[in-house]
């Protein structure tokens, strides 16, 4: 879940809003109204009589994002060793390339939701940039093939062409899976009507393991295909499955319910910031109490106050950058100090360096109900609760840099020792470590503010939230490219001190932070328009519980 939160974010829209403030406020009253009559259907306790009671659009969904996250977390894998040992990159010149990948696939979560909400809607941006994405997939899979580099090489050099084939490949890719990454679970949620709502948190917790089984399973074959077969089926696989990914899409067409694409909540946010900054600097402009006054005079009251609110908790997203330029370095840094490492055998499975990040899920999905159902519950009995900000979230970055000192730690050992002698055993720790900072931080800090956001301003927030993922990761590519720090144990010191540093600076941010209380009835709704069957004026009511 903690996976399908970070990636996607939110469930009522992609980025946007679909009518005005004052629909919003009238259909919650009435909902509520409602809610407190409404005899929700108990949930059969049979899987698959559960399964036959769902909408009949939601098996396409869950088909195709199984089939999708196989594919992008299965290039992804295999990404380091693959440019550093097929394309002769150097190590700092793949992270740079790796992070940018990322960088520019969260990125494009933004535009993306922004698109789907004005212009496309979901489905016709699912398609439009699921089309892009299987491009970019069959062109890393051709240009992985030695044949065709050197068949079409300029100048007698087919690493040239591997090159250049590869990185407009992952360049397709990114854009791709960021345009759909803000759909997918929106358009999850627009299936299910109102007489519907009991269904909802069983359909997402089959969709959240959707993600983890195909994530789970291409981390582990796919480096294994590229080290014992060959490195174009290795990207030739998840290319196929991402082709079966949008087939099955596109067989839903006629089945899905359609929110049609209305004004963005984003633009509205972004429109405000522009105009209290024109107010305040314009010296023919009457002076105003406050930066927010100048907004009113062209966006709601309520709005402007809720984005004034929200703005307060983007604060607490200031340091979480430097949390994920350490985090996803998991899949550069680390898999290139696994490569100087012994590989042990498991059975008769020689494992390779780039099966080694599948640590990171497996302990995550392991950690989340250890948190959850023991540890914090372990301390409210002493009547010591952890507060999201000032104890889980602080606590979760100081443990990450304990990671990157323990990874420090074992560098200097594998510096100083024979090449390939140390066992990869010896990465458990620093990966047992980050996994926990995960669960601390990601998880808390998505629910903590996803939980205290205005309920108009929710898919602002998430988009907010991808965009530190991509900012992190822009910081670790700059600093690859500078080749700064020179040494990798040095690097390992220079992020966690640099991770510390902003833990103290998040410490003093939140310090008296003020937590809104969160009423079940004070949630999401979201109005469902449709062009056809079921009744339009029907809406749905998905919790932050739920959600998240």
């Amino acid at each position: 879940r903690e996976r399908m939160s970070k990636e996607y974010g939110s469930l009522d829209s992609s980025f946007g809003i679909d009518d005005e403030v004052d629909t919003i406020q009238e259909i919650e009253t009435t909902t509520k109204s409602e809610s407190t009559t409404e005899n929700v259907p108990e949930v059969p306790k049979n899987f698959f009589a559960v399964l036959m009671q769902y909408p009949k659009g939601v098996k396409y969904i869950i088909g195709n994002e199984a089939c999708e996250r196989f594919s992008f977390y299965g290039l992804k894998a295999i990404l380091a060793i693959f440019l550093s040992t097929y394309l002769d990159y150097s190590e700092d010149t793949s992270t740079l390339i790796i992070h940018m990948f990322i960088f520019f696939g969260y990125f494009c979560a933004v535009p993306g939701g922004y698109i789907a909400d004005v212009y496309l809607g979901k489905y016709y941006t699912i398609m439009s940039f699921g089309t892009v994405y299987v491009i970019g997939a069959s062109f890393l899979a051709i240009f992985a093939v030695d044949a065709v580099a050197k068949s079409i090489s300029f100048d007698n050099d087919p690493v040239f062409v591997g090159r250049l084939g590869n990185a407009v490949g992952l360049l397709l890719v990114a854009v791709g899976t960021g345009g759909i990454k803000a759909c997918v679970s929106a358009m999850m949620g627009d299936q299910f009507a109102s007489g519907q709502s009991h269904l909802i948190e069983h359909a997402f917790g089959v969709f959240y393991f959707s993600i983890n089984a195909g994530s789970l399973l291409s981390t582990i074959v796919t480096p294994a295909i590229r080290a014992h077969i060959a490195p174009w089926l290795a990207f030739g696989l998840p290319a196929v499955l991402l082709m079966g990914a949008m087939i099955i899409f596109w067989l839903g067409r006629k089945s899905y319910r359609h929110v049609p694409p209305g004004g963005s909540i984003l633009g509205t946010a972004l429109k405000s910031y522009a105009l209290g900054i024109r107010g305040f600097f314009c010296i023919s402009k009457m002076r105003r109490f406050t930066f927010w006054e100048y907004a009113r005079d062209e966006i709601d009251s309520k709005l402007v106050d809720d984005i004034k609110k929200t703005t307060r908790i983007l604060l607490v997203f200031v340091p979480l950058p430097v949390f994920w330029a350490l985090f996803d370095q998991h899949a550069s840094r680390w898999v290139f100090q696994a490569s100087s490492m012994k590989m042990p055998h498991l059975y008769f499975i020689e494992l390779v360096p780039d099966q080694i990040p599948t640590l990171n899920p497996l302990f995550t999905l392991s950690l989340i109900p250890v948190f959850s159902g023991l540890v914090y519950p372990f301390f409210r009995s002493i009547g010591r609760p952890l507060k999201p900000l000032h104890h889980k979230m602080v606590i979760g970055m100081l443990i990450t840099c304990f990671a990157f000192l323990a990874s420090a730690a074992l560098q200097y050992f594998i510096d100083r020792s024979e090449p390939n002698s140390i066992n990869v055993a010896w990465q458990i720790p620093q990966y047992f470590l980050l996994s926990c900072a995960e669960v601390m931080v990601s998880v808390t800090g998505l629910e903590f503010a996803y939980s205290q956001a205005p309920v108009t301003m929710k898919s602002f927030v998430m988009a907010g939230w991808l965009m530190t993922v991509a900012v992190g990761n822009l910081l670790v590519a700059a600093l690859a490219e500078v080749h700064w720090p020179k040494e990798d144990i040095w690097n390992y010191v220079f992020y966690a001190t640099l991770m510390f540093i902003f833990d103290i600076l998040f410490l003093a941010i939140n310090f008296g932070y003020e937590y809104k209380d969160v009423i079940a009835d004070d949630d999401t709704i979201a109005p469902i328009e449709n062009e056809g069957e079921p009744d339009p004026e029907e809406v749905i009511e998905i919790t932050d519980t739920k959600v998240l």
